[in-house]
């Protein structure tokens, strides 16, 4: 996921589903810290304001709530503007970690087009959520899935 996280009311995963997170500190469409305010939060899109309540971190630590793991997480600072928070000891050796951009908009962390979206703030080039999506995909599978079977 990049750029919210969304843990809804009642949310009770049948099974753990491996989850990478990136999220900038000041993205003004998805606020890291919740308290409303989103330059989509508009009259124009009823029902949607709620959801900027919403604490991003705590969101993802939902889930990991329910997949058992341990909290706090672990935080490795892998560059001066990126913190990545893993969890440990989760049900089925689930993966679960969340990568804090500070100083991060509501960007695709080292987009290559990130020059033209500089509107939606700062991009890190410290992770490249493109590399690291492919990476997960390829080591989280879903093999229970009938196109596996």
């Amino acid at each position: 996921m990049v750029a919210g996280v969304y843990h809804p009311a009642g949310c009770h995963p049948s099974r753990p589903v491996p989850m990478y997170a990136y999220q900038g500190t000041p993205d003004s469409t998805i606020p890291y810290d919740g308290g409303g305010k989103s330059n989509l939060a508009t009259s124009s899109w009823p029902g949607i304001a709620g959801f900027f309540d919403n604490v991003i971190p705590a969101q993802f630590a939902d889930f990991a709530t329910d997949y058992g793991c341990r909290t706090p997480p672990v935080p490795v600072h892998i560059g001066a503007d990126v913190v990545r928070f893993d969890y440990s000891r989760c049900r089925d050796s689930t993966t679960m970690r969340f990568f804090e951009i500070n100083g991060g908009g509501h960007t695709w962390p080292d987009s290559p087009v990130a020059a033209l979206l500089r509107p939606l703030g700062a991009t890190t080039t410290t992770v490249n959520a493109t590399a690291d999506g492919w990476t997960f995909l390829k080591t989280n599978t879903l093999s229970d899935t009938p196109s596996h079977r």
